[in-house]
Formats: C-alpha cells, structure tokens, sequence
C-alpha cells in the first residue's frame, strides 16, 4: 500500500537512485511522465522495448548512409524446387525497405533465367561459375538465402548451400522448414 511503512522507505530509495542518476531509461511516456512527476531529473529518456532510435542515431541519419550494400547471396539449383514467388515477394518487400543492400544469385535452372528477365531492383544474377568463385562470394556475404517450396516429407534434407554458409560462418535464411 502507498501509505505503508514498507513502500515509504522503497519509494525513498527509489527516488534517492533516480535522482543520482545521470539519466533514466523507461519503456513508456506513461512511466517517464510518473517518474517525472516525483522527481526533478531533467534527462528522463523513453525506450520502446529497448531500442530508441534517439539514442543510437541521435543526428537522424539513416544507418545506410557511406555503407557497403548488405549482400545477401543465394547460390546452386534454381529450378523445381526453387520458390519463386517467396523470392520475388521477398525482393519486392526488401526494396520497399529503403535498406542499402544486393541479392546476388548464382547457378542455374530455369527459374534463374526468369528471374533475370524480371528485372527486380537491386538483384544481380550472375549465373553459373566454379566452385571456388561461388565460395568467395559466399564469403563475402552478409546473409545466406535457401528459398525452397514446399515439399514431400519424404524429400526432407538441409541445402548443402545451408551447410556452405554455416561453413562459412555466414548467418542463413532458409525456407521452408521442412
């Protein structure tokens, strides 16, 4: 209770710490404007879920600024069980994102040539090449992609891109689950 002995000396610890403190960080304006009502701090900050663009980006800048293009890469059979439309939706949605970033396709297969024709903002398809070019460009990526469609149970087992990419310690997106 508010009026207990017990929350009297809490609460005037409580305000003893916030008010030594250089700043405080609470998850809501509700939470800053109580802190604020029972103490005079000035730098009372608001952290949605742990992250406020104020505090990591202060000058506003987007973080794509002078930085290399995220690349993400996706190599090896791209024809029956390729998903293309996962894919383009995919493209479709990171382009919309403003992020600073290439896809860079390579192998073969028929769905790679569609691809191509389909002239999606910031993918490169670059087509079949030797093994040892496919693993510096693996190395070199930010995000390994495995887009699959769905398939028989029978049929299960993981890409040995996947494998390729945890190799290369380069974190994976893989799709589906099965």
């Amino acid at each position: 209770k508010e009026d207990g002995f017990v929350y009297k000396i809490i609460n005037s610890y409580t305000n003893k710490i916030y008010d030594g403190a250089k700043s405080l960080v609470t998850v809501t304006e509700g939470l800053k404007n109580k802190i604020a009502a029972r103490i005079k701090h000035t730098n009372i900050v608001v952290c949605r879920n742990g992250f406020s663009s104020d505090l990591f980006y202060p000058s506003g800048k987007s973080t794509n600024e002078n930085v290399e293009p995220l690349k993400i890469v996706s190599h090896g059979n791209f024809g029956a069980l390729f998903d293309i439309d996962a894919f383009c939706k995919m493209a479709k949605d990171l382009a919309r994102t403003g992020l600073n970033y290439q896809i860079v396709l390579i192998g073969f297969g028929s769905k790679l040539e569609l691809v191509k024709s389909m002239g999606l903002e910031n993918v490169v398809v670059l087509g079949s090449m030797p093994q040892s070019k496919v693993a510096e460009y693996v190395r070199s990526a930010d995000i390994g992609i495995s887009i699959h469609a769905p398939y028989d149970k029978d049929m299960s087992g993981i890409p040995v891109k996947v494998l390729e990419y945890i190799g290369a310690g380069v974190p994976c997106v893989v799709m589906p689950r099965n």
